[in-house]
């Protein structure tokens, strides 16, 4: 005869323990994945809030958030836990593109949303208040955001124009020399493993063979 020992005891005591440690994050998200591990209708829910056609989605690195953006030119945030409880009604940024979004990015704090499209701008936007942190102006549109996975202050735009370029969001685009590097200075890829510090100084060119 096998006696198999429960493990309900300790399984109690390990969810107290983290929920202690981050509660309110914790929370939300395990009642957000027992909703959709437990749904079998979750693929009808429809969002609907855009005007147009939605060109970008993005998660976010918690799960908790969905960010959308498209031809209406808004970026919208869903807090999935009440979007997929009610009609719930989800907040706008308040920074709009002056065209069509083709891409979005959460930074890796979920803190910060990034935004660019046709209007060669790249937006950063305070994911809390909704208010716009900085814009970032390129001379073509952009098709493309990543931010680096170990630095939040360090993202990447890929331009319509065949550049990659890499910004630092500490140094502000309005002083000048943020701009001069983005839009001339050349950097081969093992420049870019160097000090982190010293990316402000670089963009990527790529040319057709």
């Amino acid at each position: 005869m096998v006696i198999q020992k429960s493990t309900h005891s300790a399984s109690t005591v390990n969810f107290i323990s983290d929920r202690q440690r981050n509660a309110n994050q914790y929370k939300k998200q395990h009642i957000l994945s027992s909703k959709i591990e437990t749904s079998i209708t979750l693929h009808k829910k429809n969002l609907l809030d855009h005007f147009s056609c939605v060109n970008a989605i993005e998660f976010s690195n918690n799960g908790l958030y969905l960010v959308s953006g498209g031809d209406d030119r808004r970026v919208v945030l869903w807090d999935l836990e009440k979007s997929l409880d009610s009609s719930h009604k989800p907040p706008c940024m308040k920074g709009e593109h002056n065209s069509n979004i083709f891409c979005l990015a959460f930074d890796n704090s979920d803190r910060k949303i990034f935004s660019a499209g046709n209007d060669e701008q790249v937006i950063v936007h305070d994911l809390e208040r909704g208010e716009t942190l900085d814009v970032f102006q390129h001379d073509e549109a952009v098709y493309g955001i990543s931010v680096e996975p170990d630095n939040d202050n360090v993202f990447a735009s890929a331009c319509d124009d065949g550049r990659i370029l890499i910004w630092d969001i500490r140094e502000s685009p309005s002083t000048g020399e943020m701009s001069e590097f983005c839009t001339r200075s050349p950097v081969t890829a093992d420049a870019c493993r160097h000090e982190r510090v010293t990316l402000k100084q670089f963009s990527i060119k790529y040319t057709s063979f």
